[in-house]
């Protein structure tokens, strides 16, 4: 648990973010954050995600991925920030983007080596 909310959820004992969960039966993307801005994204781009999965309450899959597979994302909001200089409302990300760019680590046999953290 954080001690301050500054835009991310969850921060495990390594600094892996944990950003978002998501309800497959209710959505398909992964919103990120309600006031999004270059002071936020800079904070996105210094860590690795990890995205949980949810079918209700059941926990379906779990996906680690390296932030630099998150760039198109980061480009993209910085560029529509900068055009009007305002912050963005929960841009999102698809949940097609994880599971096709993402490393499924749970369920599995064997939980693979992460790597080393920046």
């Amino acid at each position: 648990m954080l001690k301050t909310r500054e835009g991310n959820d969850a921060v495990d004992e390594t600094g892996r973010q944990e950003l978002k969960t998501l309800n497959v039966d209710r959505v398909t993307s992964f919103t990120t954050h309600h006031h999004l801005n270059p002071t936020i994204i800079a904070k996105y781009r210094k860590v690795d995600w990890v995205f949980a999965v949810y079918r209700g309450i059941e926990l379906e899959a779990v996906y680690y991925m390296p932030v630099e597979k998150l760039e198109p994302f980061f480009t993209k909001w910085t560029e529509k920030w900068n055009s009007n200089q305002k912050d963005i409302n929960n841009p999102k990300i698809p949940l097609k983007y994880v599971v096709e760019h993402g490393l499924k680590i749970f369920p599995a046999d064997q939980q693979p080596d992460l790597p080393p953290l920046r």
